[in-house]
């Protein structure tokens, strides 16, 4: 809920605290989800070593990410690697990790110190044919005198749900989020309005969409959708540059979000329905939107709505194969006139071309119910 403070708004967000390895790069991106895998591995180190620290490129790390112990000569060091290999495990992430590993030597031999142990961190779990190879990895360099540990996935999630290591999960895996308005004007944010009727938008092909992936409580989309057909509706009646710059900006990235997703669910998933693509998505947005949202005195409620906008726009979906289930959509003559948001017998009395031009819009629809001033505890719209 927001709190008001003087003339400033914050607004906190919570996630659902999973300990997902791979949510790092839905909400982040890959480069910055590397960053932050090697972030979270010394955090996780600082559990046990609170004097552990990085060693920050530059323009190498010494094959380095995290240790314990002095770099100088005559010192003594435990290292810790960092590697989000998130998708595989072949020939190129395991020359990379001999690589490193190379390069942890090199630096211990070239500044005379010595490299006691050396522990490789993955966001994964090793099946049988990865595990022989990492066996042998470590058997074929024994002669080494280094003592080599690997933290994967398991481990990752073991160590974070340990006592103590609450906060750290918190921070990566449960963030709050605190956004403080620029004005007192930003402190009044825009009404949500509810659904007088649970049938409405029934014909939608973003209903369609998640039923499509069996999901199948959809009140709370349909409300979404129905306050971001509010919100478009104001912002292009206004017609207010900036406001309507900062409105596509939010479905360009509402639109990364869902393909960033999409693209990661398919990978890691052979099923058609992509379990999980829903809330991950949805999460992103509620916890990563919220200076799009703030920005148009909006709630990431309208950011969820601006996504379903998208899916009801044949431009993403919630199952591998979403552009038949669009296209199947498309076939089918609509019952009730939902998607526009009026009663059936009134939109009897639209021209027929007003529903096939909403829909081949490349923006969202307007429900032509929201035309009149919504005064349902929330003034005009």
């Amino acid at each position: 809920m927001p709190t008001r403070a003087s003339s400033s708004t914050t607004l906190q967000l919570v996630g659902n605290g999973s300990i997902d390895l791979a949510s790092l790069r839905t909400r982040l991106g890959l480069e910055t989800a590397r960053t932050e895998f090697e972030r979270l591995v010394e955090d996780i180190v600082a559990l046990k070593h609170p004097d552990v620290r990085a060693v920050r490129a530059n323009p190498g790390d010494w094959g380095i990410d995290a240790f314990v112990g002095q770099l100088n000569e005559g010192g003594t060091a435990m290292v810790w690697q960092a590697k989000y290999f998130i998708d595989d495990f072949d020939k190129t992430q395991k020359d990379d990790i001999t690589r490193s590993y190379n390069a942890a030597r090199a630096a211990a031999t070239r500044e005379g110190y010595l490299l006691d142990s050396w522990t490789l961190c993955i966001p994964r779990t090793l099946d049988g044919p990865e595990s022989k190879w990492w066996a042998n990895w470590q058997r074929n360099r024994t002669k080494d005198g280094v003592l080599f540990d690997l933290m994967d996935e398991g481990e990752i999630r073991r160590r974070l749900t340990a006592p103590g290591a609450e906060p750290i999960r918190n921070y990566y895996f449960n963030p709050v989020i605190v956004v403080p308005s620029t004005s007192a004007d930003d402190s009044k944010e825009r009404p949500l309005h509810e659904l007088d009727d649970d049938a409405q938008f029934d014909d939608a092909l973003f209903v369609r969409q998640m039923e499509a992936a069996r999901l199948p409580e959809t009140r709370s989309a349909r409300e979404a959708f129905f306050n971001a057909e509010i919100l478009t509706q104001e912002l292009e009646d206004k017609g207010v540059p900036a406001e309507l710059d900062k409105l596509r900006r939010w479905r360009m990235r509402v639109d990364s979000t869902w393909s960033t997703a999409f693209n990661t669910a398919c990978h890691s998933s052979q099923d058609d329905q992509l379990p999980g693509l829903f809330q991950n998505v949805m999460d992103v947005i509620e916890q990563r939107h919220t200076d799009e949202a703030v920005k148009l005195r909006a709630s990431v409620i309208h950011g969820m709505g601006l996504m379903h906008q998208r899916v009801d726009s044949e431009r993403a979906g919630w199952v591998r194969n979403w552009r038949d289930v669009a296209a199947a959509h498309d076939a089918t003559p609509p019952t009730r006139q939902s998607v526009r948001g009026a009663p059936a017998d009134l939109a009897e009395e639209e021209p027929t071309d007003s529903l096939g031009s909403a829909q081949a819009s490349d923006g969202p629809r307007t429900p032509a119910a929201i035309e009149q001033p919504v005064t349902d505890g929330g003034g005009s719209a």
